[in-house]
């Protein structure tokens, strides 16, 4: 009798020991969940504290940091500053120079001592954005251009006669780099911290350097040193007196779609579009939809791209992705110097923002141009 009540107690023992280790396995699972939310919680206090930037929750990708920043928080351009800016430093960073949004102080990190120069007032860039890029380490690219569309077949009706000879036409060009350059003088109290330099590289220097590239990109008349365009090398769609901005780019996109190309954008200047987007019905509406939506992204199944550097009246539309492409080389640099002329005895320093770039039009064809007749 006593010995079956034992067993009983050992047998109850026994479970009582299961649940009790079942029950600190599932508490050291719920502490281990913890520790999981209390880490990504740490992250979302970074992520706020450096403007969303840095990580994601989970080990999601990063978000680059800009040029300016690259630059700014160089390990050599950090010494430069705590050095009083004396002398000099050169810093460069692969890549291509491309900044859309305005820098502000609310997205730079770290003390400011002084107020940093105003950003002078930007206009939107877009062109560079529908020409695929690549980094090239030479000063000069080669690349078969094509002179003519491509070829048709065509039957063999009997055996033995002549087949379709295909007359693919190319030319090869070598092109040298151009570089695009700017540079301008800042006291050193304007720049004298991380986000002051910062604002001042990406707000007017780097813009500078972008905007001169996408004019020469869009309208570059070549020459030694020089881009030769997209819209000097386009095919001319002759335009009917009368017709308005959206008829001159459906000839654009007609004429592309004729030949079997098909178009990947179309750019505009921004007055036109507005022009067109004011037009209205005879019974008052607006053509290309209510004002409080904005102009339109696509016009004639094609997107749209506005740009100033484009002339008022004139529409180009191509195959940007196949048709062209940028090499960028060497690295797009920043140089900063307080011994240039009289800057130590004025305070100041020179900042100089380059970049060398080759456009190379592979197949001039497969882009096309259009300008309205008043």
């Amino acid at each position: 009798m006593e010995n079956a009540l034992a067993e009983q107690i050992r047998e109850k023992l026994n479970q009582l020991d299961g649940f009790m280790t079942k029950t600190a396995e599932t508490f050291d699972g719920f502490g281990k969940q913890l520790l999981g939310v209390e880490s990504d919680l740490q992250k979302v206090k970074g992520m706020a504290a450096t403007g969303m930037r840095g990580f994601g929750i989970g080990g999601g990708p990063t978000a680059p940091e800009t040029f300016g920043e690259l630059i700014a928080k160089s390990a050599d351009v950090q010494n430069f500053m705590k050095s009083a800016m004396r002398g000099g430093v050169k810093v460069g960073v692969p890549g291509r120079l491309r900044q859309k949004n305005i820098t502000t102080l609310a997205n730079v990190a770290g003390p400011t001592r002084m107020l940093p120069i105003e950003a002078l007032p930007q206009t939107g860039l877009s062109v560079l954005d529908l020409i695929p890029s690549i980094q090239i380490t030479e000063g000069t690219l080669k690349f078969n251009r094509q002179l003519a569309p491509r070829p048709t077949a065509d039957y063999q009706l009997l055996e033995g006669d002549l087949k379709k000879e295909g007359d693919f036409t190319y030319e090869i060009i070598e092109l040298a780099a151009s570089t695009i350059s700017i540079w301008t003088q800042a006291s050193r109290q304007s720049i004298s911290s991380v986000p002051g330099l910062q604002l001042f590289l990406e707000n007017d220097l780097m813009y500078a350097v972008r905007l001169k590239e996408e004019q020469e990109v869009l309208n570059g008349a070549g020459g030694a040193g020089k881009i030769q365009g997209i819209n000097p090398q386009a095919t001319i769609v002759t335009a009917v007196s009368g017709q308005g901005f959206l008829d001159v780019a459906a000839r654009v996109v007609g004429h592309l779609a004729a030949q079997g190309t098909p178009a990947t954008g179309l750019v505009v200047n921004p007055t036109d579009l507005l022009g067109a987007a004011t037009l209205k019905t005879t019974t008052g509406e607006y053509l290309l939809g209510s004002p409080t939506q904005g102009p339109p992204n696509v016009l004639w199944g094609v997107p749209l791209v506005q740009s100033v550097a484009q002339p008022v009246g004139t529409v180009t539309g191509g195959d940007f992705s196949r048709g062209a492409l940028l090499a960028y080389a060497d690295q797009a640099s920043v140089e900063l110097s307080s011994e240039d002329r009289d800057n130590f005895v004025r305070n100041l320093v020179t900042i100089l923002a380059e970049e060398r770039l080759i456009l190379a039009v592979k197949a001039p064809m497969k882009f096309a141009k259009c300008v309205v007749i008043p």
